[in-house]
């Protein structure tokens, strides 16, 4: 039988005082948005700093930031100088921003905070028309064929009013539609 010995991990008493003053010396990684927005972090140490990540976590941060990535021609910037390169860009715009005391620019208004209207091919509300108590008595309106007498003296679209008026019931702005009730 053979015997296996483990593997043997280097203790800390093994290391030598100028790894552990290495160590001391080294800064923590920091992550591309303090790089960024630090206002501390100079441009030159910024710079530095992007140059430590690698090109997919730069990519990443380039897309997240929806700066445009051009992948081929003479202004490609498809590989991790571009990337550097985008960044510090915004860096610079960042800068320039806080020198200027501006925040975030004009205040933008918040798309999804009003409850807008129905759409016009919404069809909950058309459902909620159809099925209210206005036009509930004039269902069975629609399941009646046309005699041939009606067809040919054109009185079908008498009949079919009901269409035009479910049509503006469901154009009008009545809340009580908006609500769905299915």
């Amino acid at each position: 039988m053979s015997s296996s010995t483990p593997l043997e991990q280097p203790s800390v008493a093994a290391t030598t005082a100028s790894d552990q003053g290495e160590r001391e010396k080294a800064k923590p990684l920091l992550c591309i948005d303090e790089l960024l927005y630090d206002e501390s972090q100079s441009i030159e140490n910024t710079e530095t700093g992007l140059l430590a990540f690698g090109a997919k976590q730069l990519r990443t941060a380039c897309y997240c930031r929806q700066l445009r990535i051009v992948k081929s021609g003479a202004e490609c910037n498809d590989n991790k100088l571009g990337y550097v390169a985008l960044l510090m860009k915004l860096k610079r715009a960042y800068a320039k921003m806080q020198q200027l005391h501006v925040e975030c620019g004009p205040p933008k208004a918040v798309i999804g905070a009003v409850p807008k209207r129905k759409s016009r091919h919404c069809i909950p509300r058309l459902l909620n028309v159809m099925f209210s108590d206005r036009f509930a008595h004039r269902l069975p309106e629609l399941n009646q064929r046309p005699s041939r007498a009606e067809l040919d003296t054109s009185q079908t679209q008498a009949s079919s009013s009901i269409w035009v008026q479910i049509h503006e019931e469901f154009l009008s702005p009545r809340p009580e539609y908006a609500k769905a009730r299915l």
